[in-house]
């Protein structure tokens, strides 16, 4: 009855389903780490898998090598999605560890080997030539109704293999994981909430993980990707992965007594439209505050943040840099990105939406936000582009406040402890799943030493031989 009960449960138990093929250790490319060499023979075992690793972990040189094994397996094209500009950066990775790559601006030019393209030029390939496909910054699917989440859905639904790479799957909440797992068909998003979550009340958006579920929504994790912030997290030494310090330094910019538009007396900019009223009135001063600490900073190499047009517009008048604005063509944008990151000119001036995502700064160790938004998400990964494993230096991040902001910071705030804390959360609970995927898992064994002899009762001895 017992053994019936366990098969029981055992078979109400999700398992991931396995589409790809195993990879022994010492076909993997020697230029690669140890704990990378594992993630890579799991992600091809699984054949659809996600890696979230922070930055500077070797996400690229991971998803050339997933892709070569299937290219020499499969003997057909593979497609690698980037952000803007970070082709070519995939490009440089590619020649150093020896892969076979090309960058790609439509279907014509695809050929048997790794084909990188942007996002933005998703409509001019056709999946379906396509074994696997490779998408790097993933995080872009976080989006519950984001028109490209339901592209890339869409289009590679019948794709063999499919892998995902980020540093922030699930910025704000574990439900946004769910779209990672629909793109890779290990489960709906919907389903995934009425199998593992439960829902607070009237407000749609806030759902919770069941009590009884955690445990197997962990393991369900578990199978199809993994989640590390250091080697350690899945048993490898962290040696050489301790990263240089974040100097963070607050500008806060006081506008005295002035009231916002519709009030008698100074009040924080509590809706949107306050917030950017305040942040419209405030430019010049901002900017002025800028061209100071850039001075300061003598020749060093520079990124400056915005979020208005006008911000952007003035910053370029006054600095003399290039700005990567929305307006311009994507050659342009890619153009004036790798300028920079040849060091071919000093500084730029972007919005994080624009180039935050993918790129790798290590030679710039000096950014300021001239303006500051509710997405702990967009400052993240616009820091990371300097603060991430390879930087040797100090990086030096100056924000810039409008004093009625302070809501906005509050806000950051909160989301930076939430998100740093369900990260944390999500590895402490999958680790030992994480390292027996890999094969490391560790089991703790306490040796048993007596001391003292045990002697038997005699009543004990006398109803032991009835």
């Amino acid at each position: 009855m017992a053994d019936d009960y366990k098969n029981f449960l055992a078979s109400k138990e999700i398992h991931v389903k396995s589409h790809g093929f195993e990879v022994k250790e010492d076909k993997i490319n020697p230029k690669l780490f140890p704990f990378q060499n594992a993630i890579i023979r799991v992600a091809l075992r699984k054949g659809r898998y996600d890696v979230f690793a922070a930055c500077g972990l070797g996400k690229a040189p991971m998803a050339l090598e997933i892709g070569t094994q299937i290219l020499r397996r499969e003997n057909k094209p593979i497609l690698m999605l980037t952000p803007l500009a970070v082709s070519y950066q995939m490009m440089i990775e590619a020649e150093k560890f020896g892969y076979d790559a090309q960058i790609i601006s439509e279907q014509s030019q695809a050929k048997k080997t790794i084909n990188i393209i942007n996002y933005g030029k998703l409509h001019k390939i056709d999946p379906k030539e396509y074994v696997c496909v490779l998408c790097d910054e993933s995080s872009i699917m976080k989006s519950m109704n984001g028109a490209t989440k339901q592209v890339l859905i869409n289009s590679f639904n019948q794709t063999p293999y499919r892998f995902g790479f980020t540093a922030t799957p699930a910025p704000n909440d574990y439900m946004e994981l769910g779209n990672q797992a629909e793109f890779l068909s290990i489960m709906r998003r919907v389903e995934m909430l009425a199998t593992f979550f439960t829902h607070d009340g009237g407000d749609t958006a806030q759902w919770s993980l069941r009590g009884h579920a955690r445990k197997a929504f962990w393991r369900w994790l578990a199978g199809w990707s993994c989640m590390i912030r250091k080697p350690g997290d899945i048993g490898f030494s962290n040696a050489g992965y301790d990263l240089p310090p974040i100097n963070l330094v607050r500008h806060i910019i006081d506008t005295g007594d002035d009231p916002l538009p519709g009030w008698l007396i100074p009040m924080p900019a509590k809706t949107i439209k306050d917030q950017r009223a305040v942040k419209r009135k405030t430019i010049e001063e901002r900017v002025s505050k800028v061209k100071e600490i850039v001075k300061q900073t003598e020749d060093r190499p520079f990124v400056v943040w915005c979020e208005l047009n006008d911000e952007g517009d003035m910053l370029e008048k006054e600095l003399g840099w290039e700005q990567i604005a929305g307006k311009d063509e994507d050659e342009e944008k890619e153009r004036k990105l790798i300028a920079f990151t040849k060091g071919e000119i000093r500084g730029v001036i972007s919005k994080s939406k624009i180039t935050g995502y993918g790129m790798n700064w290590f030679h710039c160790a000096d950014t300021c936000f001239m303006s500051v938004s509710h997405s702990h998400e967009m400052l993240y990964q616009a820091i990371s582009r300097f603060h991430r494993f390879g930087q040797k230096r100090q990086v030096n991040v100056h924000q810039i406040l409008v004093d009625k902001e302070i809501l906005v910071l509050e806000n950051l705030e909160r989301k930076e402890k939430q998100s740093d804390a369900m990260a944390l959360g999500i590895i402490e609970h999958m680790a030992e799943m994480m390292k027996a995927e890999m094969g490391k898992a560790t089991r703790q064994k306490d040796e048993y030493a007596p001391k003292v002899t045990m002697v038997l009762p005699e009543w004990v001895k006398s109803e032991s031989t009835h």
